[in-house]
């Protein structure tokens, strides 16, 4: 068995990287749910998606051009699980809890809300980030009718489905790797202290001959 854990990029209250012991949490809930899911009952399921691209906001907001997606999934006993995708980078605290009470009451047994972790929005907003995530400059009740929205549609086009995987090879393909990033951040790094000197080296000069072109007009 294998579990993959994603960063669904709907917080930005917690910042600190994970330690040894959230991993092997993470380690062990995965087991657990594994457990859990072998033993239930196989029934089948229905699945549907479903789309809105709000007409106010824009990347200038923190929304990319993908809008706001949802992937839904009934059981042929009723209960209806719904996953939420917002195409932005991150979300505002806070925003999370308020679309899972939209879910629920949308009569959904639960869900989740995701981003797409876009970079559309990045460098556009003056801010410490450099982006605002969603939730920031969106109104949370247009945001939130637009969810239900985006709910409803997918649940008015719900197909009979089952499910597969496959997996496949790809040989030869270059990636970073761990050795990889940590030589970039290295680089950065030393580009950057490199950068700190010759700035302190250069500052002071650069003062001098600002004084004196004050001075001499």
């Amino acid at each position: 068995m294998k579990a993959v854990v994603v960063d669904a990029h709907n917080s930005l209250l917690e910042e600190d990287l994970l330690t040894d012991t959230d991993a092997e949490n993470l380690h062990m809930a995965s087991m657990e749910a594994f457990r859990k899911a072998r033993g239930e009952e196989q029934i089948g399921f229905s699945i549907a998606a479903a789309s809105v691209i709000p007409d106010e906001w824009g990347l200038n907001e923190g929304v990319g051009p993908c809008g706001i997606s949802a992937l839904l999934v009934r059981l042929e006993t009723g209960e209806a699980y719904v996953y939420l995708v917002f195409d932005s980078n991150n979300m505002a605290t806070g925003l999370r809890e308020r679309v899972l009470d939209v879910i629920r009451e949308e009569g959904c047994v639960d869900g989740e809300a995701l981003t797409s972790d876009t970079h559309l929005v990045n460098g556009i907003g003056a801010t410490d980030r450099g982006y605002y995530p969603i939730g920031e400059r969106t109104d949370w009740g247009r945001l939130t009718d637009y969810v239900r929205g985006v709910i409803r549609s997918a649940s008015s086009k719900l197909t009979p489905a089952h499910a597969s995987f496959s997996s496949a090879s790809v040989p030869n393909l270059p990636v970073i790797g761990e050795d990889g990033l940590r030589t970039f951040r290295h680089v950065l790094d030393s580009r950057f202290s490199y950068f700190k000197r010759t700035a302190l080296s250069i500052l002071p000069v650069t003062i001098m001959l600002a004084a004196a072109a004050i001075y001499l007009l």
